[in-house]
């Protein structure tokens, strides 16, 4: 007899706000993680924002979090 073993890898991306800490996923069961550039637009277009502290740190902030410190005028 013969048997044979197959592993599949999968990836979950999820982005997190770094105030309330509420999570979003991004995607979910892709067989490559996602890259930064694909990460960063998919919490855009998730309702997500990006600010910088010195231009060395991004802090991510949900839609919810951006109404609370009035940054929605502010951020797309």
């Amino acid at each position: 007899m013969a048997f044979r073993h197959e592993s599949k890898i999968t990836y979950k991306t999820i982005v997190v706000c770094d105030d309330c800490k509420k999570e979003t996923t991004l995607s979910d069961g892709d067989s490559l993680p996602l890259g930064f550039d694909n990460r960063m637009n998919g919490a855009i277009t998730k309702g997500y924002t990006f600010k910088t502290y010195g231009g060395k740190e991004y802090k991510n902030y949900c839609k919810e979090c951006k109404l609370v410190h009035g940054w929605y005028n502010s951020f797309s």
